[in-house]
C-alpha cells in the first residue's frame, strides 16, 4: 500500500490502523450518574465475589489454581478498569459529573437557539427518564 499524502478521494477505499475502542462523548449528564451510582458500584462488588470465589476455589488444589489462574487475571484486570473509573467519578477536582452538565448545558443552548435543531430539544428529557427507568428497574 502506498501513503497517499493527499488524503482519500470520495468513495475511494481507506483502510485505518488502531485500535477498537468506544467514547463516552455523547453520554450525557444522567447517564453519568447512572453509571457512577449504580452501575460502577455493581460491577466492582460482582467482581470482588468472583475474584473472591476464584482465589477460595484456587485454594482447595493445585488443578483447581490452575483452572482458575486465567479467569482469576482476566477479572482482575476489569476490576482495575472499574475501579479506575470509580476513582476518577469520586474525585472532586476532575469533577466529571459537573463538567458533563456544563458541557450539555451549552448543547442544549444551541440546540434552543437553532430552527434546525430544535425538534431534538427534548433528547435530554427524554434520556434522564430512560435513565431513572433503567435504575428503578436494575
Amino acid at each position: 500500500m502506498k501513503w497517499n499524502l493527499n488524503g482519500a478521494i470520495e468513495n475511494e477505499l481507506v483502510f485505518v490502523s488502531g485500535n477498537p475502542g468506544s467514547t463516552n462523548r455523547a453520554y450525557t449528564a444522567e447517564h453519568f450518574e447512572m453509571i457512577r451510582d449504580v452501575a460502577l458500584p455493581y460491577r466492582l462488588e460482582l467482581f470482588s465475589r468472583r475474584i473472591k470465589n476464584l482465589e477460595d476455589y484456587g485454594k482447595t488444589s493445585p488443578e483447581h489454581l490452575r483452572q482458575a489462574q486465567e479467569d482469576y487475571f482476566n477479572l482482575q484486570n476489569s476490576y482495575k478498569v472499574y475501579a479506575g473509573q470509580d476513582k476518577g467519578f469520586k474525585n472532586p477536582s476532575l469533577n466529571l459529573v459537573g463538567k458533563k452538565k456544563q458541557k450539555d448545558d451549552a448543547l442544549k443552548a444551541v440546540v434552543a437557539k437553532t430552527p434546525k435543531l430544535q425538534q431534538y430539544a427534548s433528547a435530554w428529557d427524554d434520556i434522564a427518564k430512560a435513565e431513572a427507568y433503567s435504575i428503578a428497574t436494575f
